[in-house]
């Protein structure tokens, strides 16, 4: 898992002046669904993190990827807003976690058949 986080930042910092205004402009809502979901998986592996990496001076910053997840929501059209079900979905969790509160049981089917966004699995 370190390995694939590796190679996104290595993409990110590869990029030259115009990708990285092209990747960060408001309006860019692909790139902005995408950091989301990358924000929701690293925050599901800062247990791991923490734990390899416990020599590190700066802990995961879970609530700020919280509340970043919650801005992009915020600040993205309506009509795409469902490709953000899951990192919303993992923030609500987190976020009810840290403040002491328990769920039911997964309230999103984390392989999305029944949405028809995921093929037959064995």
């Amino acid at each position: 898992m370190y390995f694939n986080f590796v190679k996104v930042y290595q993409c990110v910092i590869k990029l030259n002046t115009q990708e990285i205004a092209d990747f960060v402009d408001p309006k860019n809502y692909v790139s902005r669904i995408l950091v989301a979901h990358f924000l929701a998986i690293q925050m599901i592996v800062a247990p791991i993190i923490d734990r390899e990496w416990s020599h590190r001076i700066r802990p995961t910053p879970i609530l700020t990827n919280v509340d970043w997840i919650n801005s992009i929501r915020e600040g993205i059209r309506l009509d795409l807003r469902r490709h953000l079900e899951w990192p919303v979905s993992i923030t609500r969790r987190i976020f009810n976690e840290l403040n002491g509160r328990q769920l039911p049981p997964q309230e999103l089917s984390i392989l999305r058949k029944r949405q028809g966004l995921s093929k037959d699995f064995i």
